[in-house]
């Protein structure tokens, strides 16, 4: 069965099954490491507008697409993102190309800027066919992560969930996607851009 997405999709869904009972001091230690790995928003309207340039370039696409009842495909294409105007804002044309599954991206566009009265990134995400939604997010260490409402034919909720990582030491970007279809998570895209084409 083939969908027609308004976004890519990514990232598994990890299920971990506890050893058996722990000590308190056990369940202590795990808590604070998960405290320890919370990132906290970024406010600093410099550090959010160094974040959005290191998007800035071309890459290759390459990665994979997993679907809730179909098989594990390759993903390749391209990504073109530029700087928009002088103020913090960058315009991606992303192609996504797998033999198995039909995107929305041949090309699709994402739009990312700073707002400038609470400090966060904006996204907006435009299909092949001209179907726009958009979120905004704070940004936390080198990643974001958006909700967007997407277009699936006879389905009436769905949702792509987007997480964009652009680490401060890689030319690459992390680019994940998983996509909910009447509350259920049906595909994953997990692609990296890599500069250069």
């Amino acid at each position: 069965m083939k969908y027609r997405y308004a976004a890519l999709l990514v990232a598994g869904t990890a299920l971990a099954q506890s050893p058996g009972p722990q000590s308190a001091a056990q369940e202590d230690d795990e808590l604070s490491e998960v405290l320890v790995t919370a990132q906290r928003p970024v406010r600093d309207r410099g550090s959010i507008d160094g974040w959005l340039r290191r998007l800035i370039g071309k890459y290759r696409n390459t990665g994979t697409v997993s679907s809730l009842n179909g098989p594990l495909d390759t993903v390749t294409g391209t990504t073109e993102c530029e700087g928009v105007g002088v103020g913090a804002g960058v315009r991606c044309m992303v192609t996504l190309r797998t033999p198995t599954y039909e995107t929305s991206f041949n090309p699709g566009a994402l739009l990312l800027g700073l707002e400038i009265k609470d400090p966060k990134v904006r996204f907006m995400t435009v299909d092949d066919k001209g179907y726009g939604a958009s979120d905004s997010s704070d940004l936390r260490g080198d990643s974001v992560r958006f909700r967007t409402t997407c277009k699936v034919v006879d389905v009436r909720d769905c949702f792509a969930n987007t997480m964009i990582t652009v680490g401060s030491r890689s030319d690459d970007v992390h680019f994940q996607v998983d996509i909910e279809l009447e509350g259920i998570q049906t595909t994953h895209f997990d692609v990296t851009w890599k500069r250069g084409k």
